[in-house]
């Protein structure tokens, strides 16, 4: 995922500044990815459905970005979202009735649940942590004291 989102956010960079040619190098960096073993994260036709739309949107973003048209481009990267949305919310589905008669399910927890499990404790860690020091830039300062204390300009 953090490849994916590597190059996604290098796409939204060189759109910023028109650089056709860094948001072609990336949109195909997305297609290569998605052809590696490791991207099919479930194997059911519905989801290589979607990661077929999402290697079809990303060449149509990487081709259509040699036409220098920024509104053409920002339109196919769009639909590239569009379709990582549809993945994941396919992903969120599946995971919620994965339990439910006549699904076909796994009683044991996958890598992906343990994986998510583990990012949502990092954030909450980073944010306390973040809470914590904006509360502590929050109290008052002491005012100097000391040789030269005087001398200080606030």
């Amino acid at each position: 995922m953090r490849a994916k989102l590597t190059y996604t956010q290098a796409i939204v960079e060189a759109l910023a500044i028109s650089d056709y040619k860094q948001i072609e190098h990336n949109a195909m960096r997305l297609v290569d990815l998605s052809q590696q073993g490791g991207w099919m994260v479930h194997d059911t036709m519905a989801y290589a459905g979607l990661s077929d739309d999402f290697r079809n949107r990303a060449r149509t973003l990487a081709m259509g970005s040699l036409r220098n048209d920024l509104d053409l481009t920002t339109d196919h990267y769009a639909q590239l979202l569009d379709s990582c949305i549809a993945c994941h919310d396919h992903l969120k589905q599946q995971r919620q009735t994965k339990d439910m008669p006549g699904a076909v399910s796994s009683i044991l927890e996958t890598d992906l649940d343990i994986r998510a499990r583990a990012d949502d404790a990092r954030r909450r860690d980073l944010t306390n942590t973040i809470l914590a020091l904006l509360q502590k830039r929050q109290r008052p300062v002491p005012p100097p004291s000391g040789p030269g204390a005087a001398n200080v300009v606030y």
